[in-house]
């Protein structure tokens, strides 16, 4: 006897009713989103600027920052979800 689970779909039925709240939605998350991006990158410049953070610690979390960064440029330009 095999324990096994075949799922063909699966549906998000949360965001079906917040077709009205479409707009401000995506406002939030783009906000949000490019807030993170320019504390992302000022920490970088911070990092490379100041001679005092060349320590392992910081280059490391220099390292996240733009990891990131380049992770959400690359993915972006991938289709992983589509609608249709």
């Amino acid at each position: 006897m095999d324990n096994v689970s075949l799922i063909t779909m699966f549906f998000l039925s949360g965001l079906n009713e917040t077709r009205s709240h479409r707009f401000p939605l995506f406002t939030l998350t783009l906000l949000c989103y490019c807030v993170i991006l320019l504390v992302n990158i000022c920490l970088i410049a911070t990092i490379i600027l100041d001679k005092n953070l060349h320590e392992p610690m910081y280059i490391l979390l220099c390292f996240f920052c733009s990891n990131w960064i380049l992770l959400h440029l690359l993915f972006s330009q991938m289709k992983l979800l589509s609608t249709t």
